[in-house]
């Protein structure tokens, strides 16, 4: 989940960065996966229990509907809850490769990170301009280095380019 957003200009920036955005979406996506573990967890573990068919509140006993034990009702609701509502549309979903669909399909299928990636992607108005001039003067100072024309620190970006320039022209012309 990681390299897909990586391949994107943005997605790139914000994990090289460690965006906020960034952080939070690949964190939610653990969360979001550890959400449908502990649903199949809880309903094999209450399987397992002795059939809970009541409880009570202040001594008030509450019998569950149609004679249903508690286990019964929970692979009920996870069937139809987890598996029909949630996994089994964002597969389909995912399969249909329609751009229309395919945030509902990650939402669905727990790819927050991605959704993160998508929507600063999609945001014209968001910006980062601070990030892309720091990776700027980051490969400035990387070329500069590389080429021996400085030790690559306190350069600034304007001065490295025409300097990098200008040891790139005197490298064309000695060869």
């Amino acid at each position: 989940e990681i390299w897909i957003p990586i391949q994107s200009r943005r997605g790139y920036l914000m994990f090289k960065h460690l965006k906020t955005k960034y952080i939070l979406g690949y964190v939610l996506s653990h969360v979001g996966r550890f959400d449908t573990y502990s649903d199949v967890m809880f309903a094999k573990m209450i399987g397992t229990c002795e059939p809970i068919t009541w409880f009570s509140i202040k001594k008030h006993r509450f019998y569950l509907p149609w004679g249903w034990n508690l286990a019964s009702i929970v692979l009920v609701i996870f069937t139809v809850g987890v598996l029909l509502l949630q996994a089994l549309p964002g597969v389909l979903m995912l399969a249909r490769r329609s751009h229309n669909y395919l945030p509902i399909a990650f939402k669905l299928n727990e790819y927050n990170l991605l959704l993160t990636v998508m929507e600063e992607e999609a945001d014209p108005h968001e910006c980062n301009d601070k990030i892309e001039e720091d990776a700027a003067k980051s490969a400035v100072r990387k070329a500069a280095y590389l080429l021996n024309l400085e030790d690559g620190s306190g350069i600034d970006a304007a001065g490295a380019v025409t300097t990098a320039a200008a040891g790139i022209g005197t490298l064309g012309v000695a060869s």
